[in-house]
């Protein structure tokens, strides 16, 4: 349900600040959360291939849950990237405005993560550690005290959406999008290390590409030489 809610407050507030007309913009935005939907359930199976493999029709169950939100995020991103090819400076200015909505939206969806323990965590002795106690919470740990996972990346999405509220006065074209997605690529790599997730070559897969976007961030950001525009 905060996920749905969460949803909902990202395409609304996209569509009241979005370079476009109305009718367009609910039209893009619809569009990215199916195929983020389908992105967010593509890269989940990819990360749980073994499960998978030995079940393959359970890759059809929506409804169990298992979404990646990095998966969300790309396939939303090139959906929009795709509607807007044709003009470079719309995408940019489209992908600014998407900035601030998507970081909300992501917090109200982590709120509901945080209550049924949603995200598996690591065993903690930090004064702020919860005990999930149903069986079927996916932070279940027999009654150890675990990170709060979810709670940690809401307030990096409450963080991150401060700042570029702060910032957006300061900042050139195209460059909100890039920081945004570089404060939440570097701050999930940090916190992935709490979470309790498949790795490869030592590093979950949202850490790779936490790693890979944080890079193109920082180059679109410097590139573009982000806060030379400040008032």
């Amino acid at each position: 349900l905060s996920a749905l809610l969460g949803v909902g407050a990202g395409v609304w507030l996209f569509a009241r600040g979005a370079p476009l007309e109305k009718e367009a913009a609910y039209g893009i935005a619809l569009g990215a959360v199916f195929w983020g939907i389908v992105g967010a359930r593509v890269f989940h199976v990819i990360d749980y291939a073994g499960f998978y493999a030995d079940a393959p029709f359970r890759a059809a169950y929506l409804w169990s849950g298992g979404m990646a939100l990095w998966g969300g995020l790309l396939g939303g991103g090139a959906y929009a990237a795709w509607r807007l090819r044709c003009d470079r400076p719309l995408l940019a200015r489209t992908a600014d405005a998407a900035a601030l909505p998507v970081l909300i939206g992501m917090a109200v969806g982590r709120i509901g993560d945080f209550i049924v323990g949603e995200r598996a965590a690591h065993a903690t002795s930090l004064p702020w550690g919860v005990v999930y106690g149903h069986e079927d919470a996916a932070a279940y740990a027999g009654g150890a005290v675990v990170h709060p996972v979810a709670a940690y990346e809401l307030l990096l999405d409450a963080a991150l959406a401060a700042a570029l509220w702060r910032l957006s006065g300061r900042l050139r074209e195209g460059a909100r999008f890039a920081l945004a997605m570089t404060g939440y690529a570097a701050g999930r790599f940090l916190l992935s290390f709490a979470r309790v997730d498949p790795s490869w070559g030592g590093l979950q897969q949202a850490q790779w590409i936490g790693l890979a976007v944080a890079i193109a961030g920082v180059y679109w950001l410097v590139r573009t030489r982000a806060l030379s525009a400040a008032r």
